[in-house]
């Protein structure tokens, strides 16, 4: 059985400065490690506490640091017990030096993050890098062990307070955060037990899709088959129609769509590029007429279906679309063109199989993923079902 202590002290250098350093017992060996942290005299040291005493400028951030490498000394130790592996001196100097994915929660997140890059879509990676970039400013180290109830709740008002974000936002990262607990509790870095998000309610308002009626969808189609845009407003019109006549399809997946995606001359076939790695399914579904003309426009006859344009451009550019088109939302993305789709289909298909073949067009995991996303349509459905019951009075 190993024996195992961690404690901070002091000692004089050869220039005689006090230095607080820390030191490990390894099965009756000693490894000392420097802090880098000088004090004016031992006497701004208390050795039964192993902290800074108060009177010391910064006293409070000083001691921070020691808790956090004793912290960091224990976590290897938990790290190696949990592996089976045995843990010697030079092992642990070089873990201590050079943290790793299995020590730091925030290393441990870049890595993940970077290990699944081939398998997420660009905007996704995008997400995630700019998620860790968050936490990283949040807590600039961070053990497992301080991966608490704690940290969860106050990394919730970090966001608010720090960086006013909105319940939306918030939510957003705090279901990213809760990913990669997860995926820690799983590799055995945090105990089930410990699970920060054990009783935590992440708040978050349901979203009201954003969708064109049928109306407007003739409209915009009208203006794409005039000469009243400019080229580069054509064209982004165009893939915007596409992906509204086209079952809704993402902009990620639109761009990695080829000529190979098309089978029989109608059928379109690809995996979604924002769950490819978590839940891989395959969407199939027949182009309408309009879908077809919309590629046959574009004028290319093998590789990408679509050159476009970056997702900025295109998003600004849509909103100068919608303004000549006269048709007003709040908040225009092409993102908008997945819900169009949706909403019309559903309107229009009426049937008790409505839900689940959107669910399938729209490459989602679940029906009930569809059915929250389009609580709104269902409510509407149903009313329009029970007033079939009118014809009677």
């Amino acid at each position: 059985m190993t024996n195992n202590k961690i404690t901070a002290y002091i000692r004089k250098s050869y220039t005689d400065k006090v230095v607080v350093h820390i030191r490990v017992r390894i099965d009756n060996k000693y490894v000392v490690e420097s802090l880098g942290i000088e004090l004016k005299s031992d006497k701004d040291f208390d050795e039964n506490k192993e902290e800074i005493k108060q009177h010391v400028s910064a006293a409070d951030d000083l001691n921070m640091i020691i808790r956090k490498k004793k912290a960091m000394a224990n976590e290897i130790f938990i790290k190696y017990r949990l592996a089976g592996k045995i843990l010697d001196i030079k092992t642990f100097k070089t873990e201590f030096k050079n943290p790793t994915s299995a020590i730091d929660f925030n290393a441990f997140v870049f890595k993940t993050i970077n290990e699944h890059k081939p398998d997420i879509a660009y905007n996704t990676f995008r997400t995630l890098n700019s998620f860790y970039n968050v936490i990283v400013k949040y807590k600039p180290y961070c053990t497992f062990s301080d991966v608490t109830q704690d940290y969860v709740s106050g990394f919730a008002r970090y966001l608010k307070t720090s960086r006013g974000c909105a319940e939306s936002r918030i939510a957003r990262m705090l279901k990213f955060l809760k990913t990669y607990t997860d995926m820690a509790i799983r590799k055995d870095f945090i105990t089930k037990d410990n699970n920060p998000f054990l009783g935590y309610k992440i708040k978050s308002k349901k979203k009201t899709p954003v969708f064109l009626e049928e109306e407007e969808v003739k409209r915009l189609l009208e203006i794409y088959r005039t000469d009243k845009l400019t080229h580069s407003q054509k064209r982004v019109l165009r893939w915007f129609l596409f992906a509204c006549f086209a079952g809704g399809i993402r902009i990620s997946d639109l761009r990695a769509l080829t000529f190979d995606n098309i089978v029989s001359k109608t059928y379109l076939v690809f995996m979604p590029q924002k769950t490819k790695s978590t839940n891989p399914v395959t969407v199939r579904f027949r182009l309408s007429k309009v879908a077809l003309s919309l590629i046959k426009d574009e004028g290319r006859v093998q590789g990408k279906l679509f050159n476009m344009f970056t997702d900025q451009v295109i998003n600004r550019t849509l909103k100068d679309i919608f303004k000549f088109a006269d048709i007003k939302r709040q908040k225009i993305s092409f993102h908008t063109s997945r819900h169009t789709f949706a909403v019309i289909y559903l309107l229009n298909m009426k049937s008790a199989m409505a839900f689940p073949t959107l669910s399938k067009i729209l490459g989602h995991s679940t029906v009930k993923q569809t059915l929250d996303t389009y609580v709104g349509i269902t409510q509407l459905m149903l009313d329009e079902g029970i007033s079939n019951f009118d014809k009677f009075y």
